[in-house]
């Protein structure tokens, strides 16, 4: 059942959970992150909102944003998704990745294909504490799952870029500290 959220604009601070359809372990290779950073730097870009916390899982994704100027949650994720959507789903194509597409298949009226779960959880981050709270889990995530054995080790992370405070991510991420509360 599709849960229909509307999100506030009052808060400019989100931690976001989103998942690949069914749980799929859709980033096969570097590659595919690589699509998810780009859309992520893009919606960054179009709605003047900054990354402060990522991680990129094999099945899902977690951020924290922060949005500079109005708050737009709804529009940045629906952007996001068909963005992100559209490249993985043509890539995939591309690598022949045939039981991956064909796990992907959806059928309703308007869709054929489906790459990500129709909603996202999104919690408001009101204080700092609850920021850096956020950001420990995401950085934690890839060892908890045993991608990694250190956090600062797995490279779909900012986890090094806050470790060495060098930015070598290929998402633009805005450090903790520059955020004013």
């Amino acid at each position: 059942m599709r849960r229909n959220r509307t999100y506030s604009n009052e808060y400019p601070c989100w931690f976001v959970t989103t998942t690949f359809h069914d749980w799929l372990h859709l980033l096969l290779d570097d590659s595919y992150y690589l699509v998810l950073s780009n859309s992520i730097n893009y919606c960054c870009e179009k709605y003047s909102a900054d990354i402060i916390g990522y991680v990129w899982m094999p099945s899902h994704i977690h951020f924290v944003v922060y949005f500079n100027v109005e708050s737009k949650l709804s529009d940045f994720m629906r952007d996001f998704k068909k963005f992100a959507s559209s490249v993985l789903r043509r890539k995939l194509q591309e690598d022949n990745r045939l039981l991956v597409e064909q796990a992907l298949r959806y059928q309703n009226r308007t869709q054929e294909f489906r790459i990500w779960m129709s909603r996202y959880d999104a919690v408001p981050l009101w204080t700092r504490e609850i920021l850096l709270t956020k950001i420990n889990y995401i950085h934690n995530n890839p060892v908890k799952c045993k991608l990694c054995v250190s956090r600062n080790d797995y490279q779909f992370s900012s986890a090094g870029f806050y470790e060495s405070a060098v930015s070598k991510d290929i998402v633009k991420v805005r450090h903790v500290s520059e955020l004013i509360w």
